[in-house]
């Protein structure tokens, strides 16, 4: 209660990366059920993601070891790690992204 979205994408990235951002552009929206998962209690889930670009202004990639179990940077040319689809996703399109919000 009390945050709107900004906030929550400078608090989330802070809490689970270590890094202190300002959203510049939101790159896209995801909900396809492809994207669905369990968590290990046996919750299933069909998240609604708002992704952004960021800018980093701060702090040092750590993260959280809770929500993120690894962070590191990479390009267009880099092979992506291992992913949950939706994160392939978004890694694609981060790098595709070119001012127009993905809906997927």
């Amino acid at each position: 209660m009390g945050e709107g979205i900004r906030g929550t994408v400078v608090r989330e990235v802070r809490e689970e990366t270590g890094l202190e951002v300002e959203p510049a552009a939101m790159i896209g929206v995801y909900s396809n059920p492809e994207y669905g998962f369990a968590y290990p209690n046996g919750d299933l889930v069909q998240p609604v993601t708002l992704f952004f670009d960021c800018r980093v202004v701060g702090g040092s990639l750590r993260p959280d070891g809770v929500e993120i179990r690894d962070a590191r940077y990479f390009g267009p040319r880099d092979q992506l790690p291992p992913m949950r689809p939706c994160c392939v996703a978004k890694a694609r399109d981060a790098l595709a992204f070119r001012g127009r919000p993905f809906l997927r």
